[in-house]
């Protein structure tokens, strides 16, 4: 067709409307994903009285240290209906209600997988990561290990003690057998991990304290249902709920089945040693269930507050008012800003 007419021109316009949208398309696989879609929304969730002012530690944290995060969604499951009156005011907080049975509320962390999964059905297609974070979480630094990359679909840390992990030439017990079972997961293709603080080589158990996921895979309400199955299950409960340890981390053992089960090796990351700090024993020895006394290994031992994105406190501020000798020093304005943020946690003030 002749260049000048205008048949070829309105060819040509519908070339240049095509192909840029065809290469951004073939480009890192996650520009259209970034352009439509906020990377990461957190959660976290309240159950317990305590936990109220955590959450709103963490929010501040999050706003306050979060870089480019700090204004990413926050979600906050309540399952306490007076807990729907706290006020994040001007902190971008959407309160989530959580109606549990009688047998989930008082079963150790079981509120955690719902709290999780329904925030997942809220998000799925919405972010790229969604990212958990216990409220006893300290956020110091721009979590990006949790804004998960192209082929990536789950970031953990292992378990910081062995509680009722197995070494992997131990034979599965009556506690994980039925979990494996449960998922399908074939107990002879589990990777091994390495414990964090106890340093022991056992079949892949995950802190689910901090981690992040792709809400579209439906992990975590895998997790909740799956759990749900086993708190029901009293075969179960009377075979492998023989001592508080393995009714406490229940919810850890499910969700950790899940993810090996569902994803590839390769859709897993680790966390860095910066990420998920076990504050709690850096500077006390501390004594898991196992028995035994612990503190942060020497090659994982943070040397200041600054070096870390975020810290695991359990109760340290509650139950120890000598807390700032227990911690790594920080400079200012970290270490201020640590100071007042953690005697308006103490003081149960908002």
């Amino acid at each position: 067709m002749p260049l000048r007419s205008p048949l070829f021109r309105v060819f040509l316009a519908v070339l240049l409307l095509v192909f840029p949208a065809s290469r951004a398309a073939a480009g890192t696989g996650d520009q259209t994903e970034s352009g439509s879609q906020p990377p990461l929304a957190f959660v976290t969730y309240i159950h317990f009285s305590y936990q109220v002012n955590a959450a709103a530690a963490l929010v501040d944290c999050i706003r306050t240290w979060g870089g480019e995060y700090r204004d990413s969604p926050i979600y906050v499951v309540v399952t306490d209906p007076d807990h729907l009156k706290i006020g994040f005011e001007g902190k971008n907080v959407t309160l989530v209600p959580l109606k549990l049975d009688e047998l989930t509320a008082s079963f150790p962390y079981a509120a955690k997988a719902r709290a999780a999964a329904k925030v997942e059905e809220i998000v799925a297609g919405k972010v790229r990561s969604l990212a958990w974070l216990d409220p006893e979480t300290l956020l110091f630094g721009p979590p990006k290990e949790m804004d998960l990359g192209v082929g990536i679909s789950a970031v953990f840390a292992p378990v910081q003690f062995i509680n009722t992990g197995q070494p992997p030439d131990e034979p599965v017990d009556a506690y994980w057998g039925p979990i494996y079972g449960r998922v399908g997961l074939d107990a002879g293709k589990i990777f091994t991990v390495e414990t964090r603080v106890d340093r022991r080589t056992i079949r892949a158990y995950l802190n689910c304290g901090m981690f992040a996921v792709r809400p579209e895979k439906g992990l975590l309400r895998e997790w909740a249902r799956i759990q749900d199955e086993l708190l029901r299950d009293p075969a179960f409960q009377r075979a492998a709920i023989t001592a508080p340890v393995r009714r406490t981390f229940l919810h850890q053992a499910v969700i950790s089945a899940i993810v090996v089960r569902r994803l590839e090796r390769k859709e897993i990351l680790f966390f860095s040693p910066a990420y998920n700090y076990p504050l709690y024993c850096h500077g006390l020895d501390f004594s898991p269930q196992t028995g035994g006394a612990y503190r942060v290994p020497a090659d994982m031992r943070a040397a200041r507050l600054e070096g870390l994105v975020s810290v695991f406190y359990e109760s340290l501020f509650r139950d120890h008012s000598d807390w700032p000798g227990l911690v790594p020093p920080a400079d200012e304005p970290l270490k201020s800003w640590l100071v007042a943020l953690v005697g308006k946690y103490l003081a149960g003030k908002r």
